[in-house]
């Protein structure tokens, strides 16, 4: 083949594919421009003029359904249940300016009339709250929050590249009880799951290729080495599925999504 028809070639396979963006690209402005909004009501939390946190459920004549006012910033978004009780993740102070936001950490119950009827912080000891919540039919919460690792800690399992410290993230379930108190009835944790194929002393020495359900403690990541150690995961957003008994969680810095058997 002369280097004038492979020219040709590509240029028509180039053609083609751009051919296929834009068709794509202008199928999706149709949807968008001839799309209906689902029948029923959206609820929104942000902030107003004067930073002041709210919640607001509107219908889809942009009418104000009811108001939740917030006396502290968001974490993520609220949630409302059936019972027209609202689950509210709220920021917390912090001093650590190498932590990523938005850093949760107290969860809040309110009713219809926004009176808060559940007040909790999860202890610092247990994990830092951050993002996404999901409510289970039950009433717990599940919370993606980060815990520390320390270099002695990743050294013992098999990390080769190294710095003081390892964040990383896990999941909580939640149980609201009486008296703005809370148990912890189930947690999840990445660290858990981390293998490698340097050290065959290790007891978490395994094949990379044999065990899908794990992840490489040195694998190759975007970002700096820092702000990988800092910030290893990036979970973003959780959710429950119900008939299955299963969790699906996001990682920006992974690029991927997990599915989590929570029986």
């Amino acid at each position: 083949m002369s280097r004038l028809t492979y020219n040709i070639i590509m240029t028509k396979i180039n053609l083609n594919i751009d051919m296929y963006r834009f068709l794509l690209l202008l199928s999706l402005l149709m949807s968008l421009i001839k799309a209906n909004p689902f029948e029923g009501l959206t609820l929104i939390s942000g902030k107003d003029a004067n930073q002041n946190s709210f919640t607001h459920l509107v219908d889809n004549n942009n009418t104000i359904i009811n108001i939740w006012e917030h006396d502290t910033d968001l974490a993520s978004i609220a949630y409302l249940n059936s019972d027209s009780i609202l689950f509210v993740p709220c920021r917390i102070p912090i001093l650590d300016s190498t932590v990523r936001l938005p850093v949760g950490g107290r969860f809040k119950k309110m009713d219809w009339d926004g009176t808060i009827i559940w007040d909790y912080i999860v202890p610092e000891e247990i994990c830092v709250p951050h993002h996404d919540i999901e409510v289970l039919p039950n009433g717990n919460i599940l919370a993606i929050c980060f815990e520390d690792r320390l270099q002695e800690e990743t050294i013992s399992k098999g990390k080769i590249n190294n710095h003081d410290l390892m964040i990383l993230d896990k999941i909580i379930e939640i149980e609201p009880q009486e008296n703005n108190e809370a148990n912890i009835v189930w947690e999840w944790k990445f660290w858990d799951r981390l293998i490698q194929e340097e050290f065959e002393d290790l007891e978490n020495y395994m094949s990379l290729a044999d065990n899908p359900g794990k992840l490489d403690i040195n694998c190759n990541l975007p970002g700096n080495f820092v702000d990988q150690m800092l910030d290893w995961n990036h979970c973003n957003s959780i959710v429950y599925n119900n008939l299955l008994d299963q969790i699906m969680i996001t990682s920006r810095r992974f690029n991927e999504i997990y599915i989590i058997d929570h029986s």
